[in-house]
């Protein structure tokens, strides 16, 4: 007798099995993309999968792009660091070129160079006449001297 009990129980659990999975059929059949529901005309709900599927594929096409953006805003924040490295890097040769140029200009300073000038290119304001001892003086060009002269 308690195998009755026990058959009639699997009864009652194969019924409720069956029940769930005919419910679960018709809600997959009220879901399926590829019916249409009884209600609604053919054309409009072959209109509405295509409008959906457009907005599928241009969801993908946006996370595509998406992705490029990134990748690119990626590039670009790489490109500017190493862009201010490579400013920073001109800024110091440049100040090391202009450093070189002084350190050149101060030793062609220092070169004496003899130069042979007559006596009537000379002109010394200290005195009328010349002295004999030209080493204070210094010698440029008479424009030179006149712009000079107007400052």
């Amino acid at each position: 007798m308690s195998q009755d009990l026990d058959d009639d129980e699997d009864w009652e659990l194969e019924d409720e099995d069956d029940e769930d999975q005919v419910a679960n059929e018709d809600a997959t059949r009220q879901l399926d993309v590829d019916i249409c529901p009884p209600n609604l005309d053919q054309k409009l709900y072959d209109d509405i999968v295509a409008l959906r599927e457009k907005r599928l594929d241009l969801d993908e096409a946006i996370a595509d792009e998406k992705t490029v953006l990134q990748s690119l805003q990626q590039t670009l924040g790489q490109t500017q660091v190493y862009a201010n490295k490579v400013d920073a890097e001109l800024k110091a040769k440049h100040a090391d070129l202009i450093d070189f140029q002084k350190k050149k200009q101060r030793k062609i300073n220092d070169i004496n160079v003899a130069t042979g000038i007559r006596s009537h290119q000379i002109r010394y304001d200290r005195s009328t006449r010349l002295p004999d001892d030209l080493s204070d003086a210094l010698i440029f060009n008479r424009i030179n001297k006149s712009g000079l002269t107007n400052r």
